[in-house]
């Protein structure tokens, strides 16, 4: 991860749980990608450049972060991931509106997971004070 990047993730790390700091590295992820389409969209070609470029390292340091020891799971979110950083170099190369939206889709999918995974730790902390 690059400096932004990992002082991002850091922050989040320090103010939030793991699972909901994922998540909101994911909806931060989202929103960049968004941002990148709609750039896309209308020709700011620096704009999409720069939200692609930080997707792009948000995505590869989601793979480096990845635990091998996780097996199958951390296989195969590798070459999800790998996919991912694959759509957003098309996109970036071409500035085409596509390979964003189908990034953004997995990576919704993704999010969606996660936000379940959140709101299940949550319900067990409040169960467990209770």
């Amino acid at each position: 991860m690059t400096g932004a990047v990992k002082a991002y993730w850091d922050t989040l790390n320090e103010t939030l749980p793991k699972e909901k700091a994922v998540v909101e590295l994911f909806r931060r992820l989202v929103c960049t990608l968004e941002q990148a389409g709609a750039a896309i969209e209308r020709r700011d070609v620096p704009v999409a450049h720069r939200n692609l470029v930080a997707a792009q390292e948000v995505v590869a340091g989601l793979a480096a972060s990845l635990d091998p020891r996780a097996g199958e799971l951390a296989d195969n979110l590798a070459q999800l991931y790998a996919y991912i950083g694959d759509l957003l170099v098309q996109a970036n190369l071409r500035k085409e509106r596509a390979p964003v939206e189908e990034a953004v889709n997995l990576l919704q999918v993704l999010l969606s997971g996660w936000e379940g995974a959140a709101q299940k730790d949550t319900s067990r902390l409040k169960r467990s004070s209770a």
